[in-house]
């Protein structure tokens, strides 16, 4: 054999042993996925990542355990653009990095595309059923809900996921599209909030009976009710589901409210879920649910704690680009965030944790914010922290199961631009097992009411996935925390 020959044949076997082990490790993440070991999945794609000629199978596994990292760059690069001639598993990814970016109706196109990949139909009729809870479309997710159910996957996600959509799959087909709201020109609906602190509440009606709900981003796409109220209210439970949070995966009942209005804005019939742990609201605080937010992302919504009220209007009067702190001649500050939308109309907003580039959750249904543990574990030495039991975790949770961390060293959130000093951060391994796992994609961060302890009024502005953040002038007066009679 001439030098050249041996030469050749070296470099063939080493190409090919290479493009062996790409395929071994395209295997090896599905598996870590499938039992949602998100950490040695996305070892594995960082490796990928490093070899511009791995297949395009494995780049797509790859880029789906940048997205249950929370790495939505690297998942972006893995993707390929998500075009025509890319793989089906490449395609669901950038799909969820489309929706990142607010495209929905994009990050559809994709979804249903990957659905002619066999190895990933499941994943994305569960992607495509997310899509269409989250923009209210319920029959039109119901049949994607019911094709998961008659394939019967195994492992993460479908493991958690086949019994939340039981329930759900029976209800959806019955609740009517919900429809396109334009708010009017000039629109500037004013609801008095019945307290700010420790959960912001709105007297309701459902089915022409009063109620007391709290605003909940945190939430499910719908309402959610405690038993005791939704008996009060004459609903009855056509399925069953299960909720997933802070307190693990309960088994739940699934209703219909008729009619639900807030104020003067009608948001007709809703799916509810029936939570046993919302009894104790009801008891002791006479809340007789959480109200989803995602009917206030038709308008610019804006909670005025001092005021105590929700307005909602046409227009924002807030003009602050993403990342801008502005100053106010009453010293005031005022920040502005973009957020992004995913799984069930959650909102996710782009932050940093000490130099950590991350996403938060947002959630007023939670008193305070959390942080991950996992993260603070890693980062922290052994002497700056402690661990003891979970905390409650938001509305209506429990802390039965977990742990905390507490930190002896102070963290700094920036938020829009704007740092905030968090002198003992707690942090709570709920958020890595349950919120994070349940939305397959990390949080670094759970955002409760705490975010706007030293703020005058925060406002959603749906259509522009804008969140503005307005926070009193050193030295002014603190938020009230009751309703003005």
């Amino acid at each position: 054999m001439t030098r050249q020959l041996r030469n050749t044949f070296a470099l063939t076997l080493a190409i090919l042993t290479l493009a062996a082990a790409t395929a071994q490790r395209g295997d090896e993440i599905l598996a870590n996925l499938r039992k949602d070991d998100w950490k040695a999945a996305y070892a594995l794609a960082q490796d990928v990542a490093k070899q511009p000629s791995a297949p395009a199978r494995d780049k797509g596994l790859a880029a789906m355990a940048a997205i249950r990292a929370g790495d939505d760059k690297l998942a972006a690069r893995l993707t390929d653009g998500g075009t025509k001639s890319a793989h089906g598993w490449q395609k669901l990814a950038h799909a969820a990095v489309v929706q990142l970016q607010n495209n929905v109706r994009e990050a559809e196109r994709l979804a249903k595309e990957a659905l002619s990949e066999p190895e990933a139909v499941n994943d994305a009729r569960a992607f495509l059923f997310g899509i269409y809870q989250s923009e209210g479309e319920f029959a039109t997710a119901a049949p994607y809900g019911k094709a998961i159910l008659e394939a019967e996957p195994k492992g993460y996600p479908f493991d958690e996921l086949l019994p939340q959509l039981k329930g759900l799959v029976a209800v959806y087909p019955t609740i009517p599209q919900r429809p396109k709201v334009e708010p009017a020109e000039g629109m500037n609906v004013r609801i008095p909030l019945k307290q700010v602190r420790p959960y912001i509440t709105v007297e309701a009606m459902a089915n022409e009976k009063p109620l007391v709900l709290a605003l909940d981003t945190g939430g499910s796409v719908h309402p959610s009710l405690s038993p005791t109220k939704a008996k009060e209210l004459g609903i009855e439970a056509l399925g069953t589901s299960a909720a997933f949070g802070f307190g693990g995966l309960e088994t739940v009942e699934i209703g219909i409210i008729e009619k639900l209005q807030i104020g003067d804005v009608t948001i007709g019939k809703q799916p509810a879920a029936m939570i046993g742990m919302l009894d104790m609201l009801t008891k002791f605080m006479g809340i007789g649910g959480v109200l989803d937010t995602r009917w206030m992302l038709d308008y610019v919504s804006t909670v005025d704690f001092d005021r105590k009220t929700l307005t909602l209007s046409d227009v924002s009067v807030y003009k602050g680009k993403p990342g801008e702190v502005l100053t106010q001649t009453d010293g005031s500050k005022q920040i502005a965030v973009p957020f992004s939308l995913i799984g069930d109309a959650k909102i996710v907003l782009p932050v940093k944790l000490n130099d950590w580039e991350t996403w938060a959750l947002l959630d007023t249904g939670a008193p305070i914010n959390m942080y991950s543990f996992e993260w603070m574990q890693e980062t922290l030495k052994e002497e700056d922290y402690k661990i003891g039991p979970s905390l409650a975790g938001g509305v209506g949770t429990s802390a039965e199961k977990g742990k905390s961390i507490v930190s002896t060293k102070p963290l700094t959130l920036t938020v829009g631009g704007h740092k905030i000093t968090i002198a003992r951060p707690v942090g709570q391994d709920s958020l890595d097992k349950q919120v994070s796992h349940g939305l397959g994609f990390r949080m670094g961060a759970l955002l409760g009411l705490e975010l706007f302890k030293d703020a005058q009024q925060f406002t959603i502005d749906g259509p522009a996935r804008m969140l503005y953040i307005v926070y009193k002038a050193p030295g002014a007066s603190s938020v009230p925390t009751k309703a003005e009679d």
